[in-house]
């Protein structure tokens, strides 16, 4: 299955975003008295007017080992070309992973809005299906064999449960990690005169961005943290996936994804029901769990800037990112409207019908998912 990358991580909207820290910066300095109003001015309409080309200027950051080279290059001369003496406010203060982490925070804010809709949007399907089938008796099922009575409504609302709480576990995360990353060289603020914090809280207000006590750009725990619970959500989204395509299975035929033409049979056995998004939205996560442990190694970067790791953290993002985003879309049309067999899960019974408190305990996980 191809997982396609989100729109906040393109060459595109990477360039756009760094114009968008350098023009900030810009007038963050002006704003403490750093930078002349004409300069500010003529950076802005530089970036504005002549914004370089995305893919040429990747082309280039390739060669010179970071995006901030080129991009400060271009935007000093084409301001100066405006304004005499403006270069000289273009970057100042900042250094190259100050333009890349705050980016990647930028696109990282993006990406989660996306996610969190589909997410919600995941959630109200879970909770009809447990409202609707809280007292709809089915087997549970221990070490793949059958159990004790559950309702199929009991079911829904742990999956509603798992992923309420991965989604609550993700913004909690991001509201650790999405700040401003703005040091310079060693993280010390040197050559602001002294005003470090407050271009700092004049660049974090442009951005819209919260201010950190101090630059984090060694410190990556609070990232390496978000891509661990985006990585909880996408296992959340699997343990669904799992259940919906065993409870399809011919054998046990409870659950089925809804019938659409063309998709969902096989090319050489037509007589198969396979389940089509349930296998797409396991494809889609199957690799998120190594990319988050490829974060967590990131994690001990050497002394006031590390020499790798750190770099790929925008990759691994757009993947970890693009991938959950692809199980939610996979499994949104499932949820929707799947084929429940009552008469068959019943059936699978063989009298043992006595649910518990299942249908309590279903009306308990709605309550505490606020549903």
């Amino acid at each position: 299955m191809l997982t396609e990358t989100l729109a906040a991580f393109s060459p595109e909207r990477t360039v756009a975003l760094a114009l968008d820290f350098e023009v900030a910066l810009t007038h963050a300095l002006r704003d403490c008295g750093l930078a002349s109003s004409a300069a500010a001015e003529a950076v802005a309409q530089a970036a504005r007017t002549s914004p370089p080309d995305p893919h040429s200027l990747l082309e280039d950051a390739r060669h010179a080992g970071t995006l901030a080279i080129p991009l400060v290059a271009h935007l000093r001369a084409e301001a100066e070309a405006l304004q005499s003496a403006s270069a000289e406010a273009v970057h100042r203060g900042a250094t190259s992973q100050d333009v890349a982490d705050s980016v990647l925070v930028l696109q990282l804010r993006e990406g989660l809005d996306t996610v969190e809709p589909l997410v919600a949007t995941l959630a109200n399907h879970l909770t009809n299906l447990a409202v609707q089938h809280e007292a709809t008796p089915m087997p549970g099922r221990t070490l793949l064999q059958p159990g004790e009575a559950i309702t199929f409504g009991y079911k829904a609302g742990q999956w509603l449960m798992g992923l309420t709480q991965a989604q609550a576990r993700v913004e909690r995360e991001a509201d650790n990690a999405l700040v401003l990353q703005f040091g310079g060289a060693v993280g010390t603020h040197m050559g602001l005169e002294g005003e470090g914090a407050n271009v700092a809280r004049a660049l974090g207000s442009r951005l819209a961005l919260p201010v950190p006590a101090a630059p984090w750009h060694s410190r990556r725990g609070n990232l390496a943290a978000l891509a661990a619970a985006i990585g909880v959500l996408s296992g959340a989204l699997a343990k669904i996936a799992t259940d919906l395509a065993l409870l399809s299975q011919a054998s046990v035929a409870e659950v089925f994804e809804p019938r659409s033409e063309g998709r969902g049979s096989s090319s050489a056995m037509t007589y198969k029901r396979n389940a089509t998004g349930c296998q797409q939205a396991l494809t889609a996560v199957a690799p998120i769990a190594g990319l988050v442990g490829t974060m967590l190694t990131n994690i001990p970067v050497e002394h006031e800037r590390g020499l790798h790791g750190w770099q790929g953290d925008a990759e691994l993002f757009a993947q970890i990112l693009s991938r959950t985003r692809a199980a939610l879309l996979a499994l949104e049309p499932v949820l929707a409207a799947p084929e429940i067999d009552v008469h068959r899960m019943t059936q699978a019974l063989d009298g043992r019908d006595d649910v518990g408190e299942a249908v309590r305990l279903t009306r308990a996980l709605l309550a505490a998912c606020n549903r």
